[in-house]
């Protein structure tokens, strides 16, 4: 069965078990140009609809590990744990006012999103962009969902993207903040989980993202998070790209290695460990103490 008859078969039957819900597919283009495609379920009364995406499924249906029924029960079992119960007021999206503290940064990388980066306010950082989003909440849930800007975006509210970068820029100091975590504190119960040729044991190791661990390699573009580092290592250090969720912060001593050598090892973990929509770079940055700048060191 081909892609398109499975994901037909799968929209017909979620749609003959929730009745009265609209059932749409659509073709979505996430980050690094990775095409994936969406069930959208949106029930009476509601009109947010998030994508369910299809492409796990159709590896356990062809790998014969589920079967139709299974797979169209899972989809609706995981529409009913996350489907919205409020309306978005789509009038708040009119005003700029109303939804500057709501706007967010995501690094991606320039290269990759070459086609996307045509359509959207950005700004570019090494080899990355700095694009922005809208966080919309979820009442009564902990994650939120996410509308990109775009330049009719910034038409309808009438802002440059310098406005958008410094509003950004202040919502991570106040409600996007950084959060600095102790990687030995985290896989201290997950031994194996670093590739083995990572920096010995007695280097600390930090990961910096934000609060809900979500896009948050942006905060690299914190400099009061950057500076915070500094003061802990007492030195410089490499920032090593995780993914667009996180960056791995290693202390530029001897013992750390090269800045070459770190950058096998990102290329390495991005090629075995991090989604390919989630990949972030190949490149090692270093962040200067004397200075308080980032620049890419290999």
């Amino acid at each position: 069965m081909s892609n398109k008859e499975f994901t037909e078969k799968i929209a017909g039957m979620v749609k003959s078990r929730l009745g009265s819900a609209e059932i749409h597919v659509r073709n979505v283009t996430k980050n690094n140009g990775i095409h994936l495609t969406g069930l959208a379920i949106q029930e009476e009364g509601c009109n947010i609809s998030p994508c369910i995406y299809l492409e796990g499924f159709y590896s356990e249906y062809e790998n014969g590990d589920k079967d139709l029924e299974a797979i169209a029960g899972e989809i609706i079992s995981i529409h009913c744990r996350n489907r919205a119960i409020h309306n978005f007021d789509v009038s708040m999206f009119t005003d700029y006012r109303r939804i500057c503290p709501m706007l967010r940064g995501r690094l991606i990388n320039t290269e990759r999103n070459t086609e996307l980066l045509k359509g959207v306010p950005h700004r570019e950082v090494f080899d990355l962009s700095l694009v922005y989003y809208v966080e919309i909440p979820h009442p009564g849930r902990q994650d939120a969902g996410s509308i990109l800007v775009q330049d009719g975006h910034m038409q309808l509210w009438e802002v440059k993207e310098q406005e958008l970068y410094h509003q950004t820029m202040k919502n991570m100091e106040e409600t996007d903040r950084a959060s600095i975590l102790n990687m030995a504190d985290i896989f201290a119960d997950m031994p194996g989980f670093l590739p083995g040729n990572l920096p010995e044991e007695d280097v600390p190791m930090y990961i910096l993202t934000n609060q809900r661990r979500w896009n948050g390699a942006v905060q690299m573009l914190n400099k009061k998070a950057l500076e915070d580092v500094g003061v802990l290592f007492a030195a410089d250090y490499y920032i090593l790209p995780s993914s667009i969720h996180e960056t791995i912060l290693v202390p530029a001593w001897e013992q750390t290695g090269t800045a070459r050598d770190l950058v096998q090892i990102v290329q390495e973990v991005n090629h075995t460990e991090v989604l390919p929509e989630e990949i972030l770079s190949s490149h090692v940055y270093r962040y200067c103490v004397d200075s308080g700048q980032v620049y890419i060191a290999a």
